[in-house]
């Protein structure tokens, strides 16, 4: 009983590549050009199912009734695709291309059989390997009314050969030996009934591509309706981050403006001082012209060295302000009696940023190779191994060199290459130790006066230590 049950159990589902094998080993036998036509069907047979285990090495999950059962499944649903096919092509559309014709053959398929035709892996094997005209039936069936546009099931027989006996020359035959041919009032019957459904598929297939057309319509038109939500919700956060970022700096600035400076060390006063004056011609600079920060953040990231903004020395901010306020030592300013010309203003702050600078040490122990590109970019290098900020007026000068290599030979060139990374930076530093000795302060404002985005090039002027 148990060996009954087993016997008749349903196996696994051939898989793609078993139905490419199967289609692969059945030609191989069928071409071959000395035993190929004339052979018993069991012969015929073996030789497909040898060649089958040959290429595929299924023979512990696959038996030959296996493969040659679905070989039949292969076949018969192929030849009613090709008959649908034909059909289609039988329209003589001009319009039509090679495309659309396979997918209202599919189409009209799915509308014959109720269900999809699923075997494209097989048809692209057998389509070109098959002469599939000396399929059509030889005898004459009864005569009827038939137009172009008949079905194409009353074309295409569902047997062609019958194989009942091992005997019997195997041909060309498609079918399996268990296929049996209908019986001709059964197959006029089935085929009046399919003729009467094709009648009215063309009328389906515009309908069909219609809604498929509309659908594809409606499916744009929804994306690109979620992308213009999406864009504007974009832009409302950045303008609310912009929009935080900017209260949150104005309060920075608001504190330092109110912090009292008279019971700090000489070095802590500068800072602050120094800071002051800087929010205040940042108040002036915004006034005259509103863009102000907008043209100094729209400076490459490579190119400014940010003042006011340094995350760094915001925390510093914070810190020193913090530190103050527990102390209860923080008091409003008077406000000044005369306000201070903007020149007058600009030469304070550059005598306090060059006794500032000529107070940092230039680092004596450099045993460090840094890999560069541009003077710029060793710089910044420096900067961030040493914790020190460069002079402004070597930020200028390395930018200028950097400019002098536009336009070179050997401009795409990284400058490492050319000039070693120790030499280099020894250059950086001499060009450093000369600018925060002995530039002048009035020589520093005059410049700061030409250059209303002088602050881009002016490093935080706390250290990192």
């Amino acid at each position: 009983m148990k060996d009954t049950q087993q016997s008749t159990k349903r196996g696994k589902s051939f898989t793609a590549d078993q139905d490419v094998a199967i289609c692969h080993a059945w030609l191989s036998v069928i071409q071959d050009p000395i035993g190929g036509n004339l052979q018993s069907q069991n012969n015929f047979w073996n030789r497909v199912f040898q060649n089958y285990i040959d290429n595929v090495n299924d023979q512990n999950v696959r038996s030959q009734v296996s493969i040659q059962s679905r070989w039949g499944i292969i076949m018969k649903c192929c030849k009613k695709f090709r008959g649908c096919l034909t059909q289609i092509e039988n329209r003589q559309q001009s319009d039509t291309t090679e495309t659309n014709k396979v997918l209202y053959a599919k189409l009209l398929y799915y509308e014959l059989e109720g269900k999809k035709f699923s075997l494209d892996h097989c048809w692209a094997i057998l389509e070109n390997s098959i002469k599939w005209q000396d399929l059509a039936p030889s005898k004459k069936s009864k005569t009827t009314n038939s137009t172009p546009n008949s079905s194409f099931s009353s074309q295409i027989p569902e047997t062609f050969i019958s194989l009942d006996s091992n005997q019997d020359p195997i041909g060309y035959s498609v079918d399996s030996p268990r296929t049996k041919r209908p019986s001709g009032r059964k197959a006029e019957k089935e085929a009046r009934r399919k003729r009467k459904i094709a009648d009215t598929s063309s009328f389906r297939f515009c309908d069909l591509m219609e809604q498929f057309n509309k659908h594809a319509s409606d499916t744009k038109k929804r994306k690109a309706e979620i992308e213009e939500r999406k864009a504007k919700v974009m832009e409302q956060m950045n303008q609310r981050e912009q929009e935080e970022k900017q209260g949150n700096e104005k309060e920075r600035d608001d504190m330092i403006m109110m912090m009292d400076t008279s019971n700090m060390d000489p070095r802590t006063k500068a800072y602050f001082e120094l800071r002051k004056d800087e929010i205040y011609a940042k108040l002036l600079a915004r006034s005259t012209n509103p863009d102000y920060y907008t043209m100094k953040r729209a400076m490459p990231f490579s190119e400014q060295v940010d003042i006011s903004s340094d995350e760094s020395s915001s925390d510093a901010d914070d810190d020193e302000c913090g530190g103050k306020e527990s102390n209860n030592n923080v008091t409003i300013d008077q406000p000044a009696k005369d306000i201070i010309p903007e020149k007058d203003l600009v030469i304070r702050r550059a005598e306090m940023y060059q006794e500032y600078m000529k107070q940092i040490q230039i680092p004596t122990h450099r045993g460090s190779v840094i890999p560069y590109t541009s003077w710029t970019g060793l710089a910044k290098s420096i900067k961030q191994l040493y914790g020190q900020p460069l002079h402004y007026l070597t930020n200028i000068r390395l930018k200028q060199w950097d400019q002098l290599r536009i336009g070179a030979d050997d401009e795409d060139r990284p400058l490492d290459t050319i000039i070693h990374p120790s030499k280099a930076e020894a250059s950086i530093w001499l060009i450093e130790e000369v600018h925060r000795l002995t530039p002048s302060p009035h020589h520093l404002a005059k410049l700061w006066l030409a250059d209303p985005m002088h602050h881009a090039f002016i490093d935080p002027i706390f250290p990192k230590l």
